[in-house]
């Protein structure tokens, strides 16, 4: 008796086992902006935080401009938050300190995405990776004006000659 008990509770956990990956989030996809800024000169890094696993696909433009889209796709999605996923959802930095991320909008309502779009206050140059944890997109962000004649291009110049 106790045998068939347990057996049976075994077999209707692996048959509930596949439900019990996804997860609802029920709070939206975005779940955190946060931006690190270092001293001037250094690059800031933002790090947007979602609750569901994503995957980075691409970004556009390339490495500059004023605002970066870039395409994700969902990896585990549970049921209830399917619907989620064709909404559209902002974040912006909590600091009082103004950095060069302005906001970060998640936009599922726009065909072939879903997508991240990121803008900032003035042109900048950027870099975008996926996160280890599959559960974020980092991106290292500094001002487009680093460029001749910056005195943070030059620090960064001075620098890169002393390298051996």
């Amino acid at each position: 008796m106790r045998r068939s008990i347990v057996s049976t509770l075994l077999i209707s956990l692996a048959l509930l086992a596949p439900h019990s990956q996804a997860q609802p989030i029920g709070e939206g996809v975005m779940a955190d902006l946060d931006v690190y800024t270092g001293a001037q000169c250094e690059p800031e890094i933002a790090v947007v935080q979602m609750n569901i696993p994503i995957r980075y696909i691409s970004h556009f433009p390339r490495s500059t401009g004023t605002q970066v889209r870039i395409r994700l796709r969902p990896l585990r999605v549970s049921a209830l938050d399917a619907d989620q996923l064709n909404e559209r959802e902002s974040r912006s930095p909590a600091y009082r300190r103004a950095t060069l991320l302005r906001e970060a909008t998640f936009e599922g309502d726009i065909q072939g995405g879903p997508f991240l779009s990121l803008r900032f206050r003035e042109k900048a140059r950027f870099h975008i990776f996926q996160g280890h944890d599959y559960r974020s997109i980092w991106v290292v962000v500094s001002p487009a004006s680093f460029a001749a004649g910056s005195p943070c291009q030059h620090s960064l110049s001075h620098d890169a000659q002393a390298l051996p």
